[in-house]
């Protein structure tokens, strides 16, 4: 159970991820510390961003977040591996992190 001042702190670290001042694995890590999942976690930093959303659910996949968690919100992306490869290509992922993500939507 989260005490305001818990929820307080998580709003503040939000803001400073979103902004880009907080790495995504130190972001992770503090939201674990307050007791989230990894469900819960990838709900929250989760952005509406089309165009980030990709990037951000292949970041928690070399964090080693359960694939068949992120299959979960994969799916009602509604991309192939091919649509995943071509959007990851210019982020600057390995080309295997990235072919071995867009395995995912099978």
């Amino acid at each position: 159970m989260f005490t305001t001042w818990n929820n307080e702190k998580i709003f503040y670290l939000k803001g400073l991820f979103l902004r880009g001042a907080l790495p995504l694995n130190v972001m992770v890590t503090n939201l674990q510390a307050f007791g989230l999942s990894q469900n819960e976690i990838i709900k929250f930093l989760l952005l509406d961003d089309p165009d980030k959303k990709l990037p951000l659910l292949i970041s928690f996949f070399t964090l080693g977040f359960p694939a068949g968690l992120i299959t979960e919100f994969l799916k009602p992306m509604g991309l192939s591996q091919e649509d995943i490869i071509k959007l990851l290509q210019p982020t600057g992922f390995p080309k295997e992190k990235i072919e071995a993500f867009s395995k995912l939507v099978l």
